[in-house]
């Protein structure tokens, strides 16, 4: 697990949300009344809007639940990873990658100047790719 890794983490959060958030509008769409006459018309009478915006949301649960399967998975590994670092490299990494914060809220939270805060994620940067190395070579002899 690296850095890319990481950051595949945070963006398939952000996919997610993304695709929450596109779900909550086509529900918003399905409840909303409609007359015949807001019903485009196709050959042999009336197109079902209706219909189609269930198949769309069924189509897009589905696909969001298997997101979550991967990012369920996804954070599980990293879940474990972290726990081997020590507790400050463990808020660096969760803030930075997990949600997302910039470097200057990092700071403020932490109570830091940002340099500082750069210096911290360096470390447990550091500290992350020798404890998934370490880990790697584990598997790989046993």
């Amino acid at each position: 697990m690296n850095r890319e890794y990481l950051e595949d983490y945070r963006a398939l959060v952000l996919e997610i949300d993304l695709l929450e958030e596109e779900r909550q509008k086509l529900s918003t769409q399905l409840l909303t009344p409609r007359t015949y006459k807001d019903m485009p018309r196709v050959k042999g009478g009336y197109q079902d809007p209706v219909g189609e915006i269930a198949t769309k949301l069924a189509d897009l649960r589905t696909l969001i639940d298997k997101k979550l399967d991967i990012m369920i998975d996804m954070k599980k590994k990293t879940e474990e990873s972290m726990q081997k670092l020590s507790p400050e490299s463990r808020n660096i990494m969760r803030m930075r990658y997990m949600l997302g914060y910039s470097w200057e809220q990092m700071a403020r939270k932490m109570n830091f100047t940002y340099q500082w805060i750069l210096i911290l994620h360096k470390r447990a940067m550091k500290e992350w790719e020798i404890n998934n190395v370490c880990s790697q070579e584990k598997l790989k002899g046993a």
